[in-house]
């Protein structure tokens, strides 16, 4: 990947929106440090898979406690012409995965696989571990602020505002909405 180029990303991943209409709401801002994107391609087709997704899902327990880190299961597709669909795949992810690939110079991808802070990574947990706080380490390159409420129709509203630290270079805001304990 280009140097100069980063991404910053941004997850509400849990607040709970209150009934009453301009009640509603959350609002958070990134802090001093980055934080670790620990990615993991996945599919429910793939036999291998399984023991990836219990090691991301007991990630806080391999991690150092004051880790910093954002942990996503990536369900891919192009595994769905073998017979078994992923309920939880997008062609997105599986678009996302061949570009992270390309960038750190494979020429395929598989599953599952890990990338952390957007590099390959093969290694056991402490690899890991040392990885998320190799990235802790260091100071984020922008200030995030994320506001979310529910607008008096009931749908969900989002602003985010980056702004990117001197000497940065180009960046790009990701914006993702997660869920956790999906089970099919």
């Amino acid at each position: 990947m280009d140097s100069r180029t980063f991404a910053v990303y941004a997850l509400a991943a849990a607040f709970t929106l209150q009934s009453a209409p301009g009640r509603a709401g959350c609002e958070v801002s990134s802090g001093p440090k980055t934080a670790a994107l620990v990615e993991l391609y996945t599919s429910e087709g793939c036999s291998s898979c399984p023991p990836a997704d219990r090691q991301l899902s007991h990630l806080r327990e391999i991690l150092d406690p004051v880790a910093d880190v954002v942990p996503l299961a990536l369900h891919v597709s192009y595994w769905d012409y073998i017979g078994w669909k992923d309920p939880f795949a997008q062609s997105a992810s599986g678009d996302r995965h061949k570009r992270l690939a390309h960038a750190n110079g494979l020429r395929t991808v598989y599953t599952p696989q890990f990338f952390v802070g957007g590099s390959d990574l093969r290694s056991s947990g402490r690899a890991l571990r040392d990885e998320v706080s190799r990235i802790n380490g260091t100071a984020a390159t922008a200030s995030i602020q994320l506001r979310a409420g529910a607008s008096h129709s009931g749908s969900l509203t989002v602003n985010a505002e980056a702004t990117a630290r001197g000497g940065a270079g180009p960046a790009a805001l990701y914006l993702a909405i997660t869920e956790s304990g999906l089970v099919s």
